[in-house]
């Protein structure tokens, strides 16, 4: 079996390294148009894999001749060696009503970020559904993180990988920076993470997340259309996340409509501020 690894994190270098008959392929994503929402998200927050790049590469399998070496037991085979099928199954959808716990874990984790870039952190916002009380949801804290232009990509990319995130994707124009902690090769951890790197702007998922906040009908809508979409795709992330976008979009309208430019440039919010 060989490995097609792609992707742009450093996991992704480290293990071309110690798989000889892998390929490394960059696949940078492309630039949304302006209040697009980008490929990897609907704009709720949520992810979907865009091939199984879970753990900051995607894992193409191409079976070569392998010989008579017996395969590792799959428990004990790491992340990228898994199939995609494979993924999805350790990896389901799964929803689970709010937990109270959702608010602590973000606060925590959001000042481990803080730290990690002092001055630099213009807005770091709970986003998604785990940001909204009472909201039925996969169990996954996404995070909004907005930093200023003093600093660069790469820098970006380094100090989150040094602190344990993955890469999962990445664009340039404009800058957005996807990664992701909790995805292990037993399974979810008990907190997961999804980060989504951003410059400060008038961003889509802080919208979503007010009017689910504020409208009850939405919330209850929403809600139904995740358990439905979850039964019929339960091993298939991407086919969740696209089953979504559609009623996403529409609420992102209503809700730039009833907020209008409340996260525009220059409104009141002061940097550093966690919402």
């Amino acid at each position: 079996m060989t490995l097609v690894l792609s992707g742009t994190g450093q996991l992704g270098q480290a293990l071309a390294k110690r798989c000889p008959e892998a390929t490394l392929a960059t696949h940078p994503r492309r630039s949304p148009a302006h209040h697009d929402l980008p490929p990897s998200t609907d704009g709720s927050g949520d992810i979907g894999s865009r091939s199984p790049a879970i753990m900051g590469v995607t894992v193409t399998a191409v079976p070569t001749d392998t010989g008579s070496r017996p395969a590792a037991p799959l428990a004990a085979r790491p992340l990228a060696e898994r199939t995609l099928a494979e993924l999805w199954e350790l990896f389901p959808i799964t929803l689970r009503e709010y937990d109270s716990r959702y608010p602590t874990w973000f606060a925590e984790e959001a000042a481990h970020l803080a730290a990690l870039f002092p001055g630099s952190v213009f807005r770091l916002s709970h986003i998604g559904s785990t940001a909204v009380p009472g909201l039925t949801s996969k169990p996954t804290i996404d995070m909004l993180l907005e930093l200023g232009p003093d600093c660069p990509p790469a820098a970006i990319v380094a100090r989150l990988t040094a602190a344990g995130w993955n890469l999962m994707a990445t664009s340039d124009d404009p800058l957005r920076l996807d990664f992701n902690k909790g995805y292990t090769p037993t399974g979810f951890a008990e907190r997961v993470f999804h980060l989504h790197v951003v410059r400060p702007g008038d961003h889509d998922e802080l919208y979503f997340r007010d009017l689910l906040r504020h409208d009850a009908a939405t919330r209850r809508d929403y809600v139904q259309l995740k358990r439905g979409l979850a039964r019929e795709f339960e091993h298939d992330r991407d086919a969740y996340t696209a089953g979504k976008t559609t009623f996403v979009r529409a609420a992102t309208i209503r809700a730039r409509a009833q907020f209008p430019g409340r996260y525009s440039a220059g409104d009141e919010l002061s940097p550093s501020q966690t919402l």
